[in-house]
């Protein structure tokens, strides 16, 4: 039963460890979506920007005006493709996250019901070894003694004081 807690819990470990990775992988690719964006801005204004001479332009400044605002807004295509890829990323790493997350709380009520397994199972055997006793049917050797403190100290460090008080007031009312 031991075996069983420990393992759901390094699960859990390992899936928490997944969670945060794919966490960081999708805050990383938002970062990347967001740095395209601001540049695909800072072009879009920086080709806005251009044209506002003042005064006259001569054919040479124009055309080569013309030449600069052609291969920006090559320059914006592709970019705006990256951003297209980017976003997908995005997509793509949320729903890595939303797995991860469902992968955590799954290992995390397995865990969880293995614990309670575990408690049931102590508490039955401690019941059953003071229903022996109490019934005459058994006196305990020591050994058997030791094992009562033992499961006893387990249930009682695992458990919040107030169901270890309900439970003695329980076992006082008998």
């Amino acid at each position: 039963m031991k075996g069983l807690v420990s393992r759901r819990q390094r699960v859990l470990r390992v899936r928490h460890v997944q969670h945060a990775m794919a966490v960081a992988e999708t805050a990383r690719a938002r970062d990347e979506a967001d740095g395209l964006a601001r540049n695909i801005e800072r072009l879009n204004k920086v080709r806005g920007e251009l044209f506002e001479t003042e005064g006259a332009a001569t054919g040479a400044s124009f055309a080569a005006m013309q030449e600069l605002a052609t291969r920006l807004e090559q320059a914006g295509r592709q970019l705006d493709g990256a951003l297209y890829d980017a976003r997908r990323k995005v997509e793509a790493r949320e729903g890595m996250t939303l797995a991860a997350n469902r992968e955590k709380e799954i290992a995390t009520r397995l865990k969880d019901r293995a614990r309670a397994t575990l408690e049931e199972w102590r508490e039955n055997k401690l019941a059953a070894l003071v229903a022996e006793y109490e019934g005459g049917k058994v006196s305990l050797n020591i050994g058997q003694i030791k094992e009562v403190i033992r499961i006893t100290l387990q249930v009682m460090s695992q458990c919040p004081p107030s169901t270890v008080l309900a439970l003695l007031e329980k076992r006082g009312k008998k």
